[in-house]
This record gives C-alpha cells, sequence and structure tokens, in this order.
C-alpha cells in the first residue's frame, strides 16, 4: 500500500495470478504480474521521478503480518537504487521502519537529509538476530544527526546496555531522547546507573543524575509500568544564585504544585536545602495517614487533584509504588512526610487517621514501631506543639486496638473542628464504643459541631446529654426503646445547637403505647410516622420521623414550613 500526505492511497493485492491495484475506490487488473514487482516498480518512479518533502514515511507491516525476506529485500532494494539515483537527499521528518535489520535501515537513512530528520522508530523483524545497541548507537553512525528522538523495540536490555545509553545520552548532542520498549530489562541495575529513582505518583518512576561538566543538566530516565523505558535529558536552569535570593525561591515555590516541587527536591543537594528550609506550602487541603504492617498516605490538594502512596514493608527495605527504598518501611514514610508538610501550623479541610494494628501484637515488635512511627507523626503535624487546624475529623478502624483514635484527636485544635467521622467493622463495635467513651471526654469533642458513626452500633443505653451539643448527628444505637425516643426529644427540644439528628437503629422496641409517651402523631403513611412539636425558642418547631423499626429524624423547622393544622393546635394549646 502507497499512501500520499494528502491521504490518497494505492492498495496492491495478490489474485491469484494477477495483481489488482485499487486507486480511490476503482479496482484495476494487472495480468500475470506479481503485486511486489508492481508495486516496486511504482514506488521506485515515485522516489525517483517526484520531488519528495516528506513529513511521513512508514515501512511497516499490517497488522500480524510477517513480512518474507524475499519480499523486503525487494522493497529494499527498490528504495535505495531509486534514492541513489537522485541528486539530493530527501527530506523526511518521522520514519517508522518495521521490515528491515539495522543494517537496511542505515543504507536507507544515508540517502535522507539527516537535518531534517526527527523522530524514528525501528522494530527489527523475528528474523533479524538482536544486535547490541552499543552497535546500533555507535556515534560515528549517527555523527550527521542533530536533537534526534530514537524509539526502538527491544526484547532484553542487559546492565551493558544500559550504561551504553547513559553513555550515549550524557556525552553527545546527537539524541534528544532515546525510548526504548523491551520485553525484559535490569531494573537495579536501572537504579544503580540512573540516578536516585523519584515517584511522580503516575504511571512512571524517574530517576535523575547530573550531566557530567554540565550545571544546568540532567538525563531523566523513566520507566513506565507498561514495559516503556525513556532516557531524555532536560535542560533545568541554574538555580545556584537564585537561591541566594528568599523572596524570589519564596514567590516562585508559591506557583508550583505538590509534584513539581517533590521533582524540583531530586535536582540537586542545593535546591534541596532550600526547598526543605523554606518548606514551601503544598497547597494540602486534606490528610490521610494509615498505620498497621505496612503504610498508606492519602493527599488532597486545592485543585481537587489527589494522591495516594502506599509503603509495604519488604525484607531489603520499603516498596513504595514501583520503586525499591533500601531503608525501613517508617522511616521512609516520615522522610517523605517532613518533605510534603509545612512545617508549621497545619490548616486542612479534612483529615483522616486509621490505626489498624491488632491487640494481639500489643507487645510484639510491629506494635514498639507503630507506636513510635505515630510519636514522630505527632511531632511532624504539630510542630512546637502547635495543634493542627482541621475542619473534618476521620478516624477508620478495621481491628480490635484503637487507642490511635485517643491519641489523634488531641493533635487537632478543638475550636477548628467542624465534623468528627469514626468508623469501624463490627467485629471491633465494642472496643470501639470503650474508645468512644474516651473521646467523649475531650475538648474536640465538645467543640466539633457535627458527628457521625459508620459501620458500628453505639451498645447500651444511649445519653442524647452527651450529643446534643452538636448541631447535626448521623448516627447508628444497638436498640431503640420509647424511652429512648422519648429521652432523646425532651433534650433535643431544649438544646441550642440542634438543626437535624439522624438515629439509626438495629434493634427496635418501640411499642403502641409510644403514643401515649410523644402523643399523637401528625400522620402516619407507608410505615412513617411523623410529629411536630413546638420548640421553647419562638418559630420554630421540632419535626420528627419515625420510620418503623428503621431510624428516627429529629429536623428543626420554621413555623412557617409546618401545616396549618398543626400550628393551630400549638395555639389551642398555648389557650388551655
Amino acid at each position: 500500500m502507497i499512501q500520499a500526505n494528502n491521504d490518497v492511497t494505492m492498495k496492491y493485492q495478490q489474485k491469484g495470478d494477477n495483481c489488482n491495484l485499487v486507486y480511490n475506490g476503482t479496482l484495476s487488473t494487472v495480468q500475470n504480474s506479481n503485486f511486489v514487482s508492481i508495486f516496486c516498480e511504482d514506488f521506485y518512479k515515485i522516489l525517483l521521478e517526484q520531488y519528495i518533502n516528506l513529513t511521513f514515511l512508514t515501512i511497516i507491516p499490517d497488522f500480524e503480518y510477517v513480512c518474507p525476506d524475499d519480499i523486503s529485500s525487494k522493497i529494499l532494494d527498490s528504495i535505495t537504487t531509486s534514492l541513489s539515483l537522485k541528486s539530493e537527499k530527501i527530506d523526511v521528518t518521522f520514519i517508522i521502519i518495521e521490515i528491515f535489520g539495522f543494517e537496511q535501515v542505515m543504507d536507507i537513512l544515508s540517502y535522507v537529509n539527516p537535518i531534517s530528520l526527527s523522530k524514528l522508530t525501528l522494530k527489527f523483524p523475528v528474523s533479524c538476530s538482536q544486535d547490541d545497541i552499543e552497535e546500533v548507537l555507535a556515534l560515528e553512525r549517527w555523527s550527521a544527526f542533530k536533537h534526534l528522538e530514537l524509539d526502538m523495540y527491544w526484547h532484553t536490555v542487559s546492565a551493558k546496555e544500559i550504561m551504553c545509553i547513559k553513555k550515549t545520552l550524557t556525552t553527545s548532542r546527537i539524541f534528544d531522547s532515546i525510548h526504548i520498549h523491551y520485553a525484559q530489562i535490569d531494573e537495579e541495575k536501572v537504579m544503580k546507573v540512573l540516578g536516585h529513582s523519584w515517584r511522580e505518583f503516575n504511571r512512571g518512576v524517574h530517576h535523575y543524575i547530573r550531566v557530567p561538566n554540565s550545571t544546568n543538566q540532567v538525563l531523566r530516565t523513566t520507566m513506565y509500568t507498561d514495559a516503556w523505558f525513556n532516557d531524555s535529558q532536560s535542560l533545568l536552569n541554574d538555580w545556584s544564585k537564585t537561591l541566594e535570593n528568599k523572596t524570589i525561591i519564596e514567590l516562585l515555590l508559591d506557583h508550583l504544585g505538590f509534584i513539581e516541587i517533590q521533582t524540583l527536591r531530586k535536582v540537586c543537594s542545593n535546591i534541596r536545602t532550600c526547598i526543605d528550609h523554606y518548606k514551601p506550602n503544598p497547597n494540602l487541603t486534606k490528610l490521610g495517614i494509615g498505620i498497621g504492617r505496612n503504610i498508606s498516605i492519602l493527599m488532597g490538594f486545592k485543585n481537587g487533584s489527589s494522591v495516594e502512596t502506599d509503603y509495604v514493608e519488604e525484607k531489603s527495605g520499603c516498596q513504595v509504588g514501583r520503586t525499591l527504598v533500601k531503608q525501613e518501611v517508617y522511616q521512609t514514610c516520615l522522610d517523605d512526610l517532613k518533605s510534603i508538610l509545612p512545617g508549621k501550623e497545619m490548616n486542612l479541610e479534612e483529615f483522616e487517621f486509621a490505626f489498624n494494628c491488632d491487640s494481639d501484637e500489643k507487645e510484639t515488635d510491629v506494635f514498639r514501631r507503630t507506636a513510635w512511627f505515630m510519636e514522630r507523626v505527632e511531632e511532624l503535624l504539630t510542630p512546637n506543639n502547635v495543634l493542627m487546624k482541621v475542619e473534618r475529623y476521620i478516624h477508620s478502624a478495621v481491628d480490635e486496638q484503637h487507642h490511635g483514635i485517643l491519641e489523634s484527636i488531641k493533635w487537632l485544635e478543638p475550636i477548628s473542628l467542624e465534623c468528627i467521622q469514626t468508623q469501624a467493622d463490627g467485629e471491633c463495635e465494642w472496643h470501639m464504643n470503650e474508645a468512644m467513651k474516651l473521646i467523649m471526654n475531650t475538648n474536640q469533642w465538645q467543640y466539633a459541631k457535627e458527628y457521625v458513626n459508620k459501620e458500628f452500633a453505639f451498645l447500651g443505653r444511649v445519653n442524647p446529654i452527651l450529643f446534643v451539643h452538636f448541631s447535626k448527628i448521623d448516627i447508628i444505637v444497638k436498640n431503640w426503646t420509647n424511652e429512648d425516643f422519648f429521652n432523646w426529644k425532651e433534650e433535643i427540644l431544649y438544646s441550642p445547637s440542634f438543626i437535624k439528628y439522624k438515629i439509626s437503629f438495629e434493634n427496635c422496641y418501640i411499642y403502641n403505647d409510644i403514643y401515649n409517651v410523644l402523643g399523637l402523631p401528625y400522620r402516619t403513611v407507608n410505615g412513617r410516622t411523623t410529629w411536630y412539636f413546638k420548640m421553647p425558642e419562638k418559630n420554630l418547631v421540632l419535626h420528627v420521623i419515625y420510620y418503623t423499626s428503621k431510624a428516627v429524624i429529629f429536623t428543626r423547622v420554621d413555623i412557617e414550613d409546618v401545616p396549618e393544622v398543626v400550628v393551630m393546635n400549638f395555639d389551642v394549646q398555648l389557650i388551655d
């Protein structure tokens, strides 16, 4: 098939002894002819007789077709013969070749204007034995080219070849970048040869090293999870003088996002020291920390993006994404947190904390290390004993050990706390109830405006006095009785903070005598019973909806939103 820049396509097909030509939907037949011969003749004439200024030259097999050597040889002969007869080399911007060996490719490139070529993609056929990358990248072969992007498919990349790629990119201006699609690679050697790895929280892991004899260049290597390997030179400004000016660096860091700041820290020790000294604001709005055998850190930012990083303990260190850090898991996480947190007063919309360490492990080394880590985290989050300003606090638990919630809630400034949310699995319900008794004695509990509990129920009789200082609650209780209903209603009527309370229950013990306790309802429809009670404050009414055996919702409403018949009944009660 031949396709011109204007998308005009000529297809060559073998049908028996004849060659069919399809051009703009029109079929013509060349009798007793081989389609390869006809194609090569036409291609020869095009290359020889026309002035060629191409954007793309693509020579690839169709889908899974394996091009036989005899066909590829004929195509190569037609290309090289025609181009050798031209008075000047052809201009091509992008070349993709997948049916020729390396020496054949170099033969074709000898007829291409090297200044015009920007990108070369090579995929050698299976029939060709894999050359050594050192031979492919031999600089004398490419001396005429400048700033070329080379894209190659390679089965196995050895440690020696990694060294060769590094040397080529750091000592020559021929290649701007080298991309390798590989089946196997020595990843440990990549880390040793191509520098410190840094996770940019996407599919790729980045490595950086300085370019020798350069003050403003680094070699960046990116390894992708889908077996893509990329080396490229990236220009970076020389910050040595800029870093001496405190105002300039602070203004700069204020305009960078979290990922950009972390990438900048990895350029050199001078920049890293400066950034860590000024502690730029990473624009964090949410922070989540999960502590157990492994650690997870969740961060949310002002632009709505979020990043989650898992730290998994390994025998040889700590696995962070695809990167193996040869350092203990807790210390690795602490180092990252130090680079993230501003080192001054924390101000977050949401802070989530999960302490998942089984009580059976309380005397083990795991528990002791976890407790040590919590102490270090507290120091980071509350520098100089300045408590965190957090609007919403979430505690999650999936085990029996819950002293973590009592410790972590004390890190928060009580006045700033808007909402407390606790959640745990049913297996640790009793332990969570014990922990909540301690939480209810803290200043944070008394100052918070909302409370939510999920996935576990309060056991025994729940005292409404412990909750009526909240404006909103959404809780689950184990049992709900007539007495509970009455007590909550009475306390809510006189609560100055109350706006809306939802109480769900697992076991319901409401009987018909509830009407003797609360009075006759306004109405009962489809298992939903509604009451209205006049509140002491003028023009406010307590609206109660009881969903049979499921939940009860107390809501404060304006008297204007109450049915007229109910208001009239209030007036009658006042007269009486």
